[in-house]
């Protein structure tokens, strides 16, 4: 049974990790210091492409934290332009994260130019750039998406009941060399999904 969970610091707990702000090793800071530098940086590719149901990449709580600005892009770019400020992705990106304006509102032209994108030309992928597919992290107990938070709305709030991803898997993980011990430790005390309740990318295989 695979449970949705987007903040497992709690998981860590049960290695000894140190639990201060700084230094504990939350899913959010194994993804920016070991998944994206091996992914981006490095250029290797770990995990295996899958289709997977819209609500393991997007789920309900988040995409709702989103609905009302995509709402707003379908409605055009003149609609946009008159009523983004009262968004609640616009008040959380201000007021929440402290981001400044002009940062915001560049952020909102991207985001709306990439669900026009996926409106006219739909969820294009290429095996061959990773950047492409959303990243979901999937054992028995834990999903956690790595990358691809923006495309998945988009693609929720069109329609789209499955999406093709790059699916990390544990053992996926345990395979970058040099991990740090205590993630060494929480990887290898997870379970392997059932991959084969999904259906295979084409062209998965390595």
């Amino acid at each position: 049974m695979i449970r949705q969970q987007r903040n497992i610091s709690e998981f860590f707990m049960k290695t000894q990790m140190h639990s201060s702000a700084e230094t504990a090793w939350s899913m959010n800071r194994i993804k920016r210091q070991i998944i994206i530098p091996e992914l981006r940086v490095k250029k290797n590719r770990i995990g295996n492409f899958f289709y997977v149901p819209i609500s393991l990449v997007e789920s309900e709580e988040l995409y709702k934290k989103r609905s009302d600005i995509l709402a707003l892009f379908d409605k055009g770019l003149l609609f946009l332009m008159c009523n983004y400020r009262k968004s609640d992705y616009y008040r959380q990106k201000i007021y929440k994260y402290k981001k400044s304006r002009a940062w915001t509102f560049y952020r909102i032209l991207k985001y709306y130019t990439l669900f026009q994108s996926v409106k006219t030309r739909g969820f294009k992928t290429d095996p061959t750039d990773l950047l492409s597919f959303p990243w979901l992290f999937v054992s028995q107990s834990i999903v956690s998406r790595f990358d691809g938070h923006h495309r998945a709305s988009v693609a929720r709030y069109l329609g789209y009941k499955e999406l093709p991803v790059l699916l990390i898997t544990p053992k996926d993980v345990l395979r970058i060399k040099d991990l740090p011990a205590e993630v060494l430790v929480f990887f290898q005390d997870l379970n392997e999904p059932e991959l084969d309740k999904f259906k295979p990318y084409p062209l998965a295989s390595k």
